[in-house]
């Protein structure tokens, strides 16, 4: 059974490369993903903030102290001159006459009054208050080399900071991505475990009102909308089987009575006899038609065991009884042994209408069938591989298409196309006598 879908009913599209990006990557992995870069942005902007945020603040509190001590310096310098400067590793302080400002180094003697940074960009900043107080300028310097060792290893501590933040968030990710997406994978289980001809409406009150119960939602009026397909397939074939076949067997009585009249001519025997041969077609295109239309749902009925090579030879011992006077000489050579499973009706009608076609276009050549265990070659084949193989587009041929046995072969999962030599047809089984067919 195929199922087609109106294109407005996809909103998203299909295209093939779109389709291959999402499935590259599953919806846990996505889950993961997000929650890693959740986790790096979030520690990445933490880091950012509190790098900034500190250096802003030992701007500010250097600043504050170096006001603070400059001030005390000049206080106690106005009580007492010969007040000792402070002298230290990390600070101290310089007081020079505005007049001797130019045996200063340049560096020192160039800075206004004011508070300035000295070596900004290297590693051993320093801040440095320049005031000028009674004729003297005063310089007071605080330096931050340990400061700046300091801020090496906080910017280590938040860099290892961003590094654990995502790989936590991964983590997190993993950890829940499961739980997350078990709604889902529930619906997946549900979804494959349902069978078309229960009656759906089931899988919503399953699930909670949400999106996952949204989509079971909407998976139950398409189920239910299925069950309703299936419902008028059934219906139809049922019809059409007792519809068809009731005038067919009218027809097919009626052809046998006037076939015993005695008073019938040669030539009304022979039209008797192509009718008989259409209405015989007429039920095997019946049987095939019911047979591709029935859903693959419906359980497999008929199918046994086929020995192949003694049904190939009775199939060509009643042909060569209908067609006495044939052109062509057919020979059925192979394994005995050989199998395969399928419905018998079927199965020989595949195998009776290719051995027509094969006789029929052989072109006074003798044809051979070859019976493997796996496959059975016909040759010489001189058919078309077009006539052969169906795209979507191709109907039936003359008499019994090719077309249309090339959907029985795959109905039953068989395989029908021409072999690398172009003059040979094979039919390859699927697993041999081992593998039922399916639907």
């Amino acid at each position: 059974m195929t199922m087609r879908m109106n294109p407005t009913d996809n909103p998203i599209g299909d295209g093939q490369a779109g389709r291959q990006r999402l499935v590259r990557l599953g919806l846990r992995n996505r889950i993961v993903v997000a929650f890693v870069l959740f986790g790096l942005l979030l520690s990445a902007g933490f880091a950012a903030v509190a790098y900034f945020s500190m250096d802003d603040f030992e701007g500010i509190v250097v600043r504050q102290l170096l006001q603070s001590e400059m001030q005390q310096v000049i206080e106690s310098r106005r009580v007492d001159p010969d007040y000792p400067l402070p002298s230290s590793r990390r600070m101290h302080a310089h007081v020079v006459p505005l007049a001797t400002l130019d045996t200063l180094p340049t560096s020192l003697a160039s800075l206004a009054p004011g508070i300035h940074v000295l070596d900004e960009d290297g590693e051993h900043e320093t801040y440095v208050d320049v005031r000028d107080v009674a004729g003297q300028r005063f310089f007071y310097f605080i330096g931050l080399g340990d400061v700046a060792e300091r801020e090496r290893f906080v910017q280590w501590l938040l860099a290892a900071i961003v590094i654990l933040g995502t790989l936590a968030s991964g983590g997190l990710g993993l950890l829940f991505g499961g739980y997350l997406i078990s709604p889902v994978q529930r619906l997946a289980r549900w979804v494959d475990a349902s069978n078309p001809d229960h009656p759906g409406g089931v899988l919503a009150a399953q699930f909670a009102d949400d999106e996952v119960g949204a989509l079971a939602a909407a998976f139950d009026r398409y189920q239910n909308r299925l069950e309703a397909f299936l419902h008028r397939e059934r219906e139809f074939t049922a019809d059409a089987s007792h519809e068809l076949r009731s005038p067919l067997s009218v027809l097919k009585a009626g052809l046998d009575v006037v076939a015993e009249d005695a008073g019938v001519g040669p030539r009304g025997r022979r039209a008797i006899e192509r009718m008989e041969r259409r209405a015989a077609e007429l039920g095997d295109l019946l049987d095939a038609l019911l047979y591709l239309a029935r859903s693959e749902s419906d359980p497999v009925s008929g199918v046994v065991d086929i020995p192949l090579l003694p049904t190939w030879q009775h199939l060509l011992d009643d042909y060569e009884r209908v067609y006495p006077t044939s052109e062509s000489r057919v020979r059925v050579t192979g394994d005995p042994n050989a199998t395969t499973m399928a419905p018998t009706r079927i199965a020989r009608l595949v195998f009776n209408r290719l051995l027509e076609h094969a006789i029929h276009h052989a072109g006074g050549e003798n044809v051979h069938i070859d019976v493997a265990p796996d496959r059975v070659e016909i040759r010489p084949w001189s058919v078309s591989a077009n006539d052969v193989q169906d795209d979507g587009q191709r109907r039936s041929d003359e008499r019994f298409g090719l077309t249309l046995l090339s959907r029985l072969c795959r109905r039953l999962g068989w395989v029908l196309a021409p072999a690398r030599d172009a003059d040979t047809l094979r039919l390859v089984f699927s697993g041999g006598a081992s593998s039922p067919p399916s639907g």
